[in-house]
């Protein structure tokens, strides 16, 4: 098996061996489930991964959504204190991002490209703070930016 390290934030995970590193703390072993299922937040961060997607990636798993929920649920404690984050985007699945740790450090103001991004996370299920933390934007931008688009307030 080659050597994979994957980096984002804080996180470092050589995929290889199965080794977390978060932030300036030692190596944390993570079980081989629990290390495809970051592996895979990681590759993608910032973007909603979906359970059956998640669940593609094992070599033998039952099938069934909970046992996604678990690895996650299993994961959030080692990466809490991080700035690190597991979203859980509610009927769609999970996005990894990074929390704003001083949160009024927010940028108040965007670019087209940075608004379109957010209306596009709001549109894929992450509520108004996830899509904020995600561009390190103010929450109230992304709220505007979502209101002209026509995407929020939600309506069942």
């Amino acid at each position: 098996m080659r050597k994979e390290v994957l980096r984002y934030g804080p996180l470092v995970l050589r995929v290889d061996v199965a080794l977390l590193k978060v932030g300036n703390a030692g190596p944390i072993r993570l079980e081989p489930a629990q290390a495809k299922v970051m592996a895979e937040l990681m590759r993608h961060h910032d973007r909603v991964c979906t359970r059956d997607h998640l669940l593609t990636i094992g070599d033998q798993w039952e099938i069934g959504s909970q046992v996604i929920d678990v690895w996650v649920c299993q994961l959030r404690p080692i990466i809490a204190g991080s700035g690190a984050h597991i979203a859980t985007i509610h009927g769609e699945g999970y996005m990894l991002t990074i929390r704003d740790v001083e949160p009024f450090r927010r940028r108040p103001y965007a670019n087209q490209k940075q608004l379109s991004r957010a209306v596009k996370l709001v549109i894929s299920g992450a509520t108004l703070s996830e899509a904020a933390r995600c561009l390190d934007l103010a929450r109230t931008t992304v709220r505007i930016a979502a209101t002209r688009a026509g995407v929020w307030p939600r309506h069942p």
